[in-house]
């Protein structure tokens, strides 16, 4: 509404281990400000501008904390779309670009080494 006019979004997304996938959106919403990032709590709150923005996703609530520690001002910290109305969305939205899995941070699994443990054998 009203609140909105102007104000950047910024996703933020809990990543765990004290880190957020971050990304900030323009006027609108589809338009990206910024590329999609990994980054500490304090980084992404230090990365976002000084002007009022609108701060939605799992990790709102962290970076809100931190950006407002900072003196700034943010809204709806834990606005999080339910997958209820995304379904009821998605068929009057056109793709704008293939739908592609996008990893920021390394996998936390490692692949087995080239050598089998040995087989126990007998008793």
């Amino acid at each position: 509404g009203d609140k909105r006019a102007g104000r950047p979004i910024v996703v933020a997304v809990d990543a765990r281990r004290g880190a957020l996938y971050v990304q900030s959106f323009g006027d609108n919403a589809g338009d990206p400000l910024s590329e999609p990032q990994l980054l500490s709590v304090d980084e992404a709150a230090a990365s976002l501008p000084a002007s009022p923005l609108i701060i939605v996703g799992s990790g709102g609530p962290l970076l809100q904390t931190s950006f407002t520690r900072a003196g700034q001002e943010s809204l709806l910290p834990e606005l999080q779309p339910h997958a209820r109305q995304l379904v009821l969305l998605a068929p009057a939205l056109a793709p704008m670009h293939p739908v592609v899995p996008l990893y920021l941070r390394a996998a936390d699994a490692k692949p087995s080494s080239a050598q089998p443990l040995p087989r126990r054998t007998g008793p």
